[in-house]
Order: structure tokens, then C-alpha cells, then sequence
């Protein structure tokens, strides 16, 4: 299946588009990442946010919440 292979690719081709957004200028507002986040399938419960599953998920991940943010 090549996951290594592929989850490499994927890490280069976000690292290429935030290097050419910050060349570009572009930026996201606190408030869109929050947006975002809250959206997030992976974090949803009965239709809306949940923070434990949120805070649980990058847990898992071995992540703080402001290391998740700044990388979204």
C-alpha cells in the first residue's frame, strides 16, 4: 500500500502550500482555525462540538492543543 511513502508526499505537499502561502502573504484569523476545528467531523458529538473528544483524539496523537492550531 505505500502508507509511508504516501503519508510522506502528504507532509511535503503541505509544507510546499504553506511555504507559498506565507510567500503569497496569506493568512488565517484565530477565529477561522476555531471554525474549523469546531467543524471537524472527527471532533463532533450528537450534531455539535465536543472538547473531550477533541482533547482526547490529539491526546492519542501525542499533541497539545495549541500544537494542533498552529499546524492547521
Amino acid at each position: 500500500l505505500n502508507l509511508r511513502g504516501k503519508a510522506v508526499d502528504q507532509l511535503i505537499q503541505v509544507r510546499l502550500m504553506a511555504k507559498e502561502a506565507e510567500r503569497m502573504g496569506l493568512s488565517v484569523s484565530d477565529d477561522e482555525v476555531r471554525r474549523s476545528i469546531a467543524q471537524s467531523e472527527g471532533f463532533q458529538r450528537n450534531g455539535g462540538f465536543d472538547r473531550d473528544a477533541y482533547l482526547r483524539v490529539l491526546k492519542m496523537n501525542k499533541l497539545t492543543p495549541g500544537q494542533y492550531e498552529q499546524a492547521q
